[in-house]
C-alpha cells in the first residue's frame, strides 16, 4: 500500500486572513500593466512620428537634417519633460513622506511613484512639452504641438487599455466584493 501524505490547512492564529497579496507587490498587477500600456502607447506614437519623419539625406545635406530634427524635436522634449516631472514626483513624495528616509528606502519609493503613478507624470510630462514646444523656436509649432499631443492621446489611451485589462485581474483577486 502506498504512503499517503494527507495535507489540510490549520486554522489562523489570528482569525480569517482577508487579503490575498500576490508576490513581491502591493497587490495586483494593475499598476504595472496601466503604467507599461502607458508607455507602450507613447513609444507606439514615438514609432509612427519618426517614420514620418523626413530621412536625413545625405552627408552635408544640412537642409534635410534640419528637417529631420524638427520633425523629431516634439518626441525629444516629450520624453525629457516626462524623465523631469517623474524626479520631480520622487524628490516631492520623498519630502511628502519622510525627510530621514534612508537611502535603500529609495528603490521602494521610485517603484512606488514610478508604476503607480506613471500615467499620471506622463500626463503632466506631456504637458509641460506641449507648453515648452509653444514657447520654443520651432519653425512649425503648430505640427510639434500636434506631435505631442499625439504622444499624450496614445500614452492616454495604452494606460486606459491597461486598466481595462486589469480588471479581471482585480475580480480574481475579489477586489469588488
Amino acid at each position: 500500500m502506498p504512503n499517503r501524505v494527507d495535507l489540510r490547512p490549520l486554522p489562523s492564529e489570528r482569525g480569517r486572513r482577508r487579503a490575498v497579496v500576490a508576490a513581491s507587490c502591493c497587490c495586483t498587477c494593475c499598476c504595472c500593466v496601466h503604467s507599461l500600456g502607458g508607455i507602450v502607447g507613447a513609444a507606439l506614437a514615438t514609432g509612427r512620428i519618426r517614420r514620418a519623419a523626413p530621412l536625413p539625406g545625405l552627408p552635408g545635406d544640412d537642409e534635410a537634417r534640419s528637417k529631420r530634427h524638427w520633425a523629431l524635436y516634439p518626441v525629444s522634449v516629450y520624453w525629457k519633460a516626462c524623465g523631469a516631472a517623474l524626479a520631480l514626483s520622487v524628490v516631492v513624495y520623498y519630502f511628502a513622506m519622510n525627510e530621514s528616509m534612508r537611502p535603500r528606502e529609495w528603490g521602494w519609493m521610485l517603484q512606488l511613484v514610478g508604476i503607480v503613478f506613471l500615467p499620471i507624470v506622463q500626463l503632466a510630462g506631456g504637458f509641460i512639452a506641449i507648453l515648452w514646444v509653444t514657447v520654443s523656436s520651432h519653425p512649425d509649432r503648430s505640427s510639434a504641438r500636434h506631435a505631442v499631443w499625439r504622444l499624450v492621446g496614445f500614452s492616454f489611451w495604452g494606460a486606459l487599455i491597461g486598466l481595462l485589462i486589469t480588471l479581471p485581474i482585480l475580480a480574481s483577486f475579489g477586489f469588488f466584493r
